[in-house]
């Protein structure tokens, strides 16, 4: 069964958000920002027959909770353990009107066979464990300012250039330049409202280092859950890349991350970066999926 999130489930909902941490932070985050206030989000929790050894049977409807879903803009997220009826979710995703759906690649596996999408993308997440920091191959052991998350050692040589949720403008065109597409699939106005929708409600936290008087370098923590926080929008200008740039903007949204006491992720957009960041610290841990309506099939 796939029920409607009743206003009386928020707390169990954020708990379920937790089940699969990489999906269900961007779940959590719609959710915090969006839940009950917004027309086009839509939230529901998945149960199953299965008993699920950390939650009890719901009070409300038949089954075990075993994850949550989330449709925001076109977009349905599903953030769910292996348990969950899968013949029973792919009718779900089939009339939810959604134009795209995500997913870690082992319940996308399952559900590209049984609906009318076709698979988009892959991308490799990858994540970060602070305990690692000191030892042979990881970054030095981090040292907090009295600026709490602030980073302050010398990867962090530049703090007088750093800007911090504010230049949204001049942050917005930097990612444009650096994301074939991103202007035409978020014109800046959306983005604006929904960046700054987050930031207020501490959902997200963005960063970038300027360079003669021109920001040229951001970072962005999204997507943030009580266990987890996800690092993307990271962009450098073309004539200012191999500086060292982004990697100081990654150290930044880490130590937010770290004042957050969260689980750091990152999507690497293509295969080529998964190497630049195992070299900053981060070690794969998943597979992010996306898929496409497509009616043919």
């Amino acid at each position: 069964m796939i029920a409607y999130l009743n206003p009386l489930q928020g707390e169990e909902f954020l708990d379920l958000c937790c089940v699969e941490p990489i999906i269900g932070a961007r779940i959590c985050s719609w959710y915090c920002c969006y839940a009950n206030a917004y027309p086009f989000c839509d939230l529901w929790i998945i149960y199953s027959d299965k008993k699920n050894p950390d939650f009890p049977p719901s009070e409300i409807h038949e089954g075990y909770p075993h994850g949550v879903a989330a449709r925001y803009q076109g977009t349905l997220c599903i953030a769910c353990d292996p348990d969950v009826d899968f013949d029973e979710l792919a009718e779900f995703i089939a009339g939810s009107g959604a134009m795209e759906v995500e997913c870690l690649s082992p319940i996308m596996d399952e559900l590209l066979p049984r609906i009318p999408y076709r698979l988009r993308q892959r991308q490799m997440v990858m994540t970060y464990d602070f305990d690692r920091e000191g030892q042979p191959g990881f970054p030095p052991a981090a040292v907090l300012s009295e600026r709490n998350f602030i980073y302050s050692d010398h990867l962090d040589s530049d703090a007088d250039a750093f800007v911090e949720n504010r230049e949204l403008r001049e942050m917005y065109e930097v990612i444009c330049q650096c994301f074939e597409g991103f202007r035409e699939n978020s014109p800046f106005p959306g983005w604006y409202v929904d960046t700054f929708a987050r930031i207020k409600k501490a959902e997200s936290y963005l960063c970038g280092l300027t360079r003669e008087g021109e920001l040229v370098s951001t970072a962005g923590v999204y997507n943030i859950s009580p266990v987890s926080a996800m690092i993307s929008s990271v962009a450098t200008l073309p004539h200012w890349r191999g500086q060292g740039l982004a990697r100081q903007c990654i150290r930044r949204c880490l130590e937010y991350i770290r004042y957050l006491d969260c689980t750091p992720y990152l999507t690497a957009a293509e295969p080529s970066l998964v190497e630049y960041y195992t070299g900053l610290g981060f070690t794969p841990c998943a597979e992010r999926c996306s898929a496409l309506y497509w009616p043919q099939r």
